[in-house]
């Protein structure tokens, strides 16, 4: 067993559960569209936190021959890997019921989703930028940051149902923009891939994959 397999049993358990659980609740709200009003809202935030933690899977294997097994790689590991659980599980109700109209619990669960999103690509983050550190002139590091961290950031704050969905969709955006090839890659971005092609086809060629 590989280092990079014996990380990945823990961490890639926590994910996992994270995928299931947004899934599940997802089909159970749609199941209940009878009795519960969907909005747009929380199905736009569930989306969101999906392609995020399938960025940050993406990002795990390209780095999966710099892995090291001590105590803080696995803790570092876990914190994300929890960060990410407790904001899927945040997303939808715990219960039945609870909210007759969706758009009402997202109003009141949404910092905690975003919070532990944050959280969850804070360490990868670092972790590139502790590697090599983008040019002041590297226009499409600022462009693919920005694209990811402001609406990020901002979702704690607007108040606005307009707002909300305007930077919801930015974010979904970009996952299209990385899927697509629509826009380049930053020199920052290729420059700090950390396992050659692996990692510029997943998680450098923008902050789809902030990391």
């Amino acid at each position: 067993m590989s280092e990079f397999e014996f990380f990945f049993i823990l961490v890639g358990l926590l994910l996992g559960l994270a995928l299931a659980e947004i899934a599940r609740r997802f089909a159970d709200a749609i199941a209940a569209r009878d009795t519960v009003k969907l909005g747009v809202l929380t199905p736009m935030l569930a989306a969101f936190v999906l392609l995020d933690l399938a960025s940050y899977w993406m990002w795990t294997w390209s780095m999966r021959d710099l892995i090291h097994i001590d105590w803080s790689t696995l803790f570092a590991g876990l914190v994300v890997a929890l960060a990410y659980f407790f904001a899927a599980a945040s997303v939808f109700p715990r219960r039945e019921g609870m909210w007759p109209a969706l758009d009402d619990h997202y109003f009141k669960q949404k910092r905690l989703v975003i919070v532990g999103v944050a959280l969850a690509n804070i360490p990868g983050l670092a972790l590139q930028l502790s590697i090599l550190l983008p040019a002041a002139n590297d226009l499409w590091f600022f462009v693919w940051q920005g694209m990811y961290w402001t609406p990020l950031l901002l979702l704690l704050f607007v108040r606005s149902r307009r707002a909300n969905i305007a930077l919801l969709a930015i974010l979904l955006l970009q996952y299209l923009l990385v899927a697509t090839n629509a826009l380049p890659n930053s020199e920052w971005a290729n420059s700090v891939g950390l396992n050659s092609e692996a990692a510029r086809a997943a998680s450098t060629k923008a902050v789809g994959a902030p990391r």
